[in-house]
């Protein structure tokens, strides 16, 4: 792209006043969590980032994900299952096809408290969180 062109609304515009429809794939974030208006929140905020987002509060709706239509990034409640927390976990990072997702964790718990589910987790943000921190933890571990 040339320095007289900017990307609009998966067009890019050039100073010409020409359009071109480019498609520009956004990452996908798949949210896990008990609170459904915290899952419209953080996918409204993230859809603002330029991120796709979507989830669900419900377990069996993320066991069943389309394997076609996979999230590039899973981004779950650690403490939303209790003690399944880890066959989750486990369970995502071991199977196909989403072995190869980065799963980013969070709850209230301290990183250095949280044991469980470290060793299947490539990012962990601990909530209360600064809102502005994830986009750049997103890009880490799906750039």
């Amino acid at each position: 792209m040339s320095g007289d062109q900017a990307i609009h609304n998966n067009f890019i515009i050039s100073s010409k006043n020409k359009y071109t429809l480019k498609t520009v794939m956004r990452k996908k974030v798949y949210i896990a969590d008990d609170d459904p208006a915290f899952i419209e929140l953080m996918a409204d905020f993230l859809d603002a980032m330029g991120y796709e987002a979507e989830g669900s509060n419900e377990l069996l709706e993320l066991l069943l994900l389309d394997a076609k239509n996979l999230p590039d990034v899973f981004l779950l409640n650690i403490r939303m299952w209790g003690e399944d927390s880890e066959i989750i976990c486990r369970y995502l990072k071991s199977n196909e096809p989403t072995v190869g997702i980065p799963l980013i964790l969070f709850s209230t718990l301290k990183q250095v408290e949280h044991n469980v589910c470290d060793r299947y987790a490539d990012g962990f943000i601990s909530i209360p969180f600064e809102i502005n921190a994830l986009p750049g933890l997103l890009q880490k571990v799906a750039p």
